[in-house]
């Protein structure tokens, strides 16, 4: 943190203006002895705390310019089970000189119920001062009793492919009603695939074409 703020110092006040990302990664848990600090690694460590329980994933925050092409991560957690993401992130951040205007996350359960926590308690917050609330937003209270307001965004080409997963698309083009399927995206990826030396779509992958998990 120390060194992201003599960088921001550098930068305009229009260019101070980011988002803030953050995803999970799962671990392959295990535990091994480490010689040179003599000490057994493998457990729950979130920066904060430790425990004895085993992590099964990683949470990681990374902070990306919006009109200044730069991007940095800025911490990283290892947890177990679903995790709530640390609001101490977001002060850090701020307390940097940079101006955090949004998060950035997917559409996993554990990020959508943390959004979902943060907008009842600014709905709270708003009821109890009488003051209008719209949900397009939340609220993050900052340790010199200021309140910053950040808006959610969750990964829009990832939410596209999971929701098609499950559900049909309906659209109209000059009046006329059209369905998009996920199966069309199959059909495409399967007549891709059938010349691998010659892809239009090599990023395309099987993983992609994964169905999700019940």
């Amino acid at each position: 943190m120390d060194v992201l703020e003599d960088n921001v110092k550098k930068l305009k006040a229009s260019e101070r203006y980011c988002t803030i990302l953050f995803d999970e990664i799962c671990l392959s848990s295990g535990i091994t002895y480490n010689p040179v600090t003599d000490s057994v690694d493998g457990f729950v460590d979130t920066g904060m705390y430790k425990n004895q329980n085993v992590p099964d994933h990683v949470l990681v925050f990374m902070v990306r310019g919006k009109k200044k092409k730069f991007k940095q991560p800025v911490s990283y957690s290892f947890c177990q089970g679903a995790t709530k993401h640390d609001e101490l992130v977001i002060q850090k951040v701020h307390d940097t000189g940079l101006r955090v205007v949004a998060t950035l996350s997917n559409q996993g359960s554990a990020n959508v119920s943390d959004i979902n926590s943060l907008r009842q308690e600014t709905r709270a917050l708003h009821i109890k001062n009488n003051t209008t609330y719209k949900n397009e937003f939340y609220e993050v209270p900052l340790e010199n009793k200021q309140v910053l307001k950040l808006v959610y965004i969750y990964d829009v080409s990832q939410c596209i492919r999971n929701n098609l997963m499950t559900k049909d698309l309906m659209y109209d083009v000059d009046g006329i009603k059209k369905q998009a399927k996920w199966s069309h995206f199959v059909e495409l990826y399967n007549v891709d695939s059938l010349t691998p030396d010659c892809k239009i779509l090599p990023r395309l992958t099987d993983q992609h074409m994964k169905k999700l998990k019940k």
